[in-house]
């Protein structure tokens, strides 16, 4: 079915676009963690500190995720778009020659706000654009952030240690991907059919905890997989099976791209967090856990795109209001969840991981499969 879309010139743009930018904001964030080495020598930091460098992206990230919606009903997407990848490109080049390590983090916050509307511009402009072929299409795109975070420590790789060239050639690729952007198709935000018809709160609140317990259960698996692993296969294992994990959700995206065509997207959701949970179970068993965490990446992988598509299904005409929110909420659900589950395994062990992740699950699938209920019409 994309494969039709590439073949106008609007929509190929489009998904060109799209693509390049995701596979930007994938590389950005996974690009921190191996440039620390290099940041401490050059500006003389402790580890700690150095640190900052990502909390000021979400900083970032998250303000302009927050305020995507009314920037994108105000200045239109093609303007917020463009923008926010310029950031990103005015960001990486700042980062690349800051003399100061304030300037530096000031660079980060700057690549952050551009982050953060590409994050939920990009996912709120496919979802208006193809309508009810949303789901394969958000599939897609999100899978192409995984490319980006394979990609973005490879370019550190190649440059280490004058990490400064690799966030120049960062800059570069973004500054290409800008003037992609400036023609994207720009359709209306909200129309106006549809600014008087009230929101089911009901069902919206579905959807926030849907969103909610799903990215804390991706990132908590992600998070505390070798924690997990660590005492029976050591802790070199355990860091590359987690790497195996979010290779398996890449690949699932990809897989649910075509899958998505022929399956509807609550149907989807729903399916993805029974099978999330049967991993969980799973991982209980010491020899089957490393595969069975890849088996809930794999499963998770259509979950966060196809929820997007879902929710726009649900309010057409609400897509820039309230998507913003929903990712927003994702992403509170993290910073709630990581200490009380470290609480959780530091008063039990580090056998209580898969444990926690399917009583996670079992709330999931429940919220799930009342919100398909409600919503099947």
């Amino acid at each position: 079915m994309l494969l039709t879309f590439f073949s106008q010139a609007s929509y190929r743009r489009l998904l060109l676009t799209g693509f390049m930018a995701f596979i930007l904001i994938g590389a950005v964030q996974a690009m921190y963690g191996p440039s620390f080495v290099s940041f401490q020598e050059r500006y003389g930091l402790s580890t700690a500190t150095v640190g900052l460098l990502v909390s000021l992206h979400f900083i970032g990230s998250l303000i302009s995720i927050l305020s995507s919606g009314y920037v994108v009903m105000k200045f239109g997407y093609r303007i917020t778009l463009s923008t926010a990848i310029l950031l990103m490109t005015l960001g990486s080049l700042s980062l690349a020659f800051s003399p100061s390590w304030l300037l530096t983090l000031g660079s980060s916050f700057i690549i952050g706000m551009g982050f953060g509307l590409i994050d939920a511009g990009m996912n709120m402009l496919f979802a208006r654009s193809f309508e009810t072929q949303s789901a394969p299409a958000l599939n897609l795109l999100n899978a192409m952030f995984g490319v980006g975070a394979i990609l973005g420590p490879l370019l550190i790789a190649l440059f280490f240690p004058r990490t400064q060239l690799s966030f120049l050639s960062f800059a570069v690729i973004a500054g290409l991907t800008f003037f992609f952007a400036l023609g994207l198709p720009n359709p209306e935000a909200q129309p106006k059919e549809t600014r008087s018809i009230q929101i089911p709160w009901g069902k919206f609140i579905g959807f926030l905890l849907i969103f909610f317990f799903y990215v804390m259960s991706e990132i908590g698996a992600a998070s505390w997989e070798a924690t997990h692993l660590a005492p029976y296969y050591g802790e070199a294992k355990g860091a590359l099976y987690t790497s195996l994990y979010w290779a398996a959700l890449t690949v699932g995206r990809f897989v649910a791209t075509p899958v998505s065509t022929f399956i509807k997207a609550p149907t989807m959701v729903l399916l993805s967090t029974l099978f999330a949970l049967f991993g969980a179970i799973a991982a209980h068993n010491i020899a089957l856990a490393p595969f069975a965490y890849m088996f809930i990446g794999f499963a998770f992988a259509p979950v966060f795109p196809t929820g997007l598509a879902w929710l726009g299904q649900v309010f057409p005409g609400r897509i820039e209001q309230l998507t913003p929110i929903v990712m927003a909420t994702s992403n509170v659900g993290v910073v709630i969840s990581s200490p009380l589950i470290g609480w959780l395994i530091s008063k039990s062990s580090s056998d209580a991981v898969p444990t926690i992740m399917a009583g996670a699950g079992v709330i999931l699938l429940g919220i799930t499969t009342l919100l398909w209920l409600r919503t099947r019409s």
